[in-house]
C-alpha cells in the first residue's frame, strides 16, 4: 500500500530538510480503515512518505513524452491534463503510487523495516512499541526505480 507518514510528511522545509511527519493523504481519508487493516492480522507491505516522493524531473519526464508509443501519449495527455487542471502544480509530478507498483515487480526497490504502527483518528501514522504489524519502506532506490520506470515506459521495444 502508498500511504501513511512515519517519519517524514509531504516536501522540504525551507532550510531543504524533510518535513516533520503529518497526516497522509490515504490515510486521513478514512483513518478508521486504517485503524482496522493495521488490527488485522494481515501481512502488509507499506510505502509511505517517507518513502514515495520521487520526483519527475524535467529530462526524464521529456524522455517519456519523446517516446511516441501509445503509452507513454497516454501518460503525456495525463500530465497535461494533470497541470491544466490545478494553478498551484509544479511542474514536477511526484511519483508516490508508482513507487508503491514498483514494489510489486522489483522489492529489492523498497527495502522492509519490520515496524508497529498506529494511526490516530486524525489519520496520522505513528511508530509505537510492541509487535511489528507493517513491513515499511523507510527509504527507497529512487535511482533505481527512475531506472527501472524509464526502462518499462520509455522504451521503443527495440
Amino acid at each position: 500500500m502508498m500511504g501513511g507518514s512515519v517519519y517524514r510528511g509531504y516536501g522540504l522545509d525551507a532550510d531543504g530538510k524533510p518535513k516533520p511527519p503529518e497526516p497522509e493523504w490515504n490515510i486521513d481519508r478514512d483513518p478508521e480503515g486504517a485503524m482496522a487493516l493495521l488490527a488485522s492480522g494481515v501481512p502488509i507491505y507499506m510505502m509511505p512518505l517517507d518513502s514515495t516522493q520521487v520526483p519527475l524531473e524535467g529530462p526524464k519526464r521529456e524522455r517519456i513524452f519523446a517516446t511516441g508509443s501509445p503509452l507513454s501519449d497516454q501518460l503525456t495527455l495525463l500530465y497535461h491534463q494533470w497541470m491544466g487542471g490545478t494553478d498551484n502544480h509544479s511542474p514536477t509530478p511526484t511519483l508516490f503510487d508508482p513507487v508503491a507498483a514498483a514494489y510489486a515487480i522489483q522489492p529489492e526497490l523498497c527495502p522492509m523495516t519490520p515496524l508497529r504502527l498506529q494511526v490516530d483518528e486524525k489519520g496520522s501514522t505513528r511508530p509505537v512499541e510492541g509487535a511489528p504489524n507493517a513491513n515499511v519502506c523507510l527509504k527507497s532506490d529512487e535511482e533505481a526505480f527512475l531506472k527501472l520506470l524509464l526502462d518499462r515506459v520509455a522504451s521503443t521495444g527495440h
